[in-house]
């Protein structure tokens, strides 16, 4: 499968903050400050915006999973779903 036209793979071993724009940056690192220390655990984050290849604005919804201590990976793990379709009809019906 591939995110945002690249390959998942291209994501691993990279920090968030080098996968996600500068303006998640909040976002990012407040859900990481509420996992540190606690393992598999998950929080959910909302509201994460981030360009295309083309340059296309897409919404996201996600989470981000502690698994810092399992051997096997190592690290957090994100999981995202683009909203943009749902949040742009959200905001059709409330205007």
């Amino acid at each position: 499968p591939k995110v945002l036209h690249k390959k998942q793979e291209s994501f691993v071993g990279h920090s968030l903050f080098e996968v996600f724009p500068a303006k998640n940056k909040a976002t990012i690192t407040e859900a990481k400050y509420s996992l540190k220390g606690h393992h598999n655990k998950t929080q959910k984050i909302t509201d994460i915006q981030i360009k295309t290849l083309e340059g296309e604005l897409r919404f996201f919804d996600g989470t981000i999973t502690n698994l810092v201590d399992d051997v096997e990976v190592g690290g957090y793990v994100v999981y995202i779903c683009d909203v943009t379709e749902r949040k742009l009809n959200a905001e059709k019906l409330n205007e």
